[in-house]
């Protein structure tokens, strides 16, 4: 089963007809706008830059800011992956102990929106949320699908599935071949940290798979580990009646797993366990050998950093 495809998964929507149109023809069909975990507090060795970018990557657009400020892309950090053909804004932060400005920067694809300094760097996942905006041209003749399409993700909410961004082409067989069947490591750090985030997206991808498949996806169930929408806090509890009240109000979100050093473990049995089935047709074993070898690779990442 491929985890790149979104026809690959499940849908929640698969009762509805499908919708017809065209999506992501141009840059401003979509946009990506990240809320950030927290603000820069104005003083400190790193220059938080909270920037617009179109028709870039993450990458290319901090490189760019970096050079820019005469600062070393390497010591730079973001919170997340943004799309490139779109229009997108985030924060990224800069290591500058000398004094430099952003004023009058002027970047081919970058507009810079703010600025402030912090006291550390910012790292994957300092994060609170994206918000998206997505135009579907030439949908005028779906109206009635697309309201009840957007009634039933009122609802049970959206399977936030990772997707082509994340595994591109080929990047889950890359990963594999690494992690799982002992190959030869990337060169590049950013390519290895890219890799070992699609193995456990793909573990994340095939756990809310079967969810959606057993109609559970807004459901609560033993072992779950909740999201506080509200503060991101997380917890679990063996009240489900209150549990599950909580989630058909969306004060919480039921999470799944990202396997590593930093995964809150479940307490009770749940489907968690099948995460890595699809891999070579059931087998337990692999699964906890590439859970060993994620926790390996984030340790020696983490040692390095």
């Amino acid at each position: 089963m491929s985890h790149a495809s979104p026809s690959s998964l499940a849908f929640l929507s698969a009762e509805i007809p499908a919708i017809s149109g065209r999506a992501r023809i141009e840059a401003e069909d979509f946009e990506v706008h990240e809320m950030p975990a927290y603000l820069p507090e104005g003083e400190g060795e790193h220059l938080f830059v909270h920037f617009e970018k179109k028709e870039l990557s993450t990458p290319q657009a901090v490189r760019s800011i970096a050079l820019a400020l005469g600062c070393d892309p390497k010591d730079s950090g973001y919170a997340g992956l943004k799309d490139k053909h779109a229009i997108t804004s985030q924060w990224a932060s800069f290591f500058c102990p000398q004094e430099v400005s952003v004023d009058g920067l002027e970047l081919e694809n970058i507009r810079v929106l703010q600025s402030a300094r912090h006291s550390h760097k910012l790292r994957t996942g300092h994060l609170r949320s994206n918000h998206f905006r997505l135009r579907i041209r030439d949908a005028g003749p779906f109206l009635e699908q697309s309201k009840a399409l957007l009634k039933l993700l009122s609802e049970q909410g959206v399977p936030n599935y990772f997707g082509e961004q994340r595994f591109g082409l080929r990047n889950l067989e890359t990963a594999k071949a690494w992690l799982i069947e002992g190959g030869k490591a990337p060169r590049k750090a950013f390519e290895r940290k890219l890799y070992v985030s699609v193995l456990q997206s793909a573990v994340f991808n095939s756990v809310l798979n079967e969810r959606i498949c057993n109609k559970e996806l807004s459901k609560a169930l033993p072992g779950d580990i909740y999201r506080k929408e509200d503060t991101g806090g997380m917890f679990d509890t063996e009240n489900l009646a209150d549990a599950q009240r909580r989630l058909e109000s969306f004060e919480i979100s039921p999470t799944g797993p990202m396997p590593g050093i930093k995964m809150r473990a479940a307490t009770k049995k749940c489907s968690r366990g099948k995460a890595l089935r699809w891999i070579n047709g059931g087998s337990m074993k692999l699964y906890f050998e590439t859970l060993r070898s994620l926790v390996k690779v984030l340790a020696d990442h983490c040692a390095s950093a």
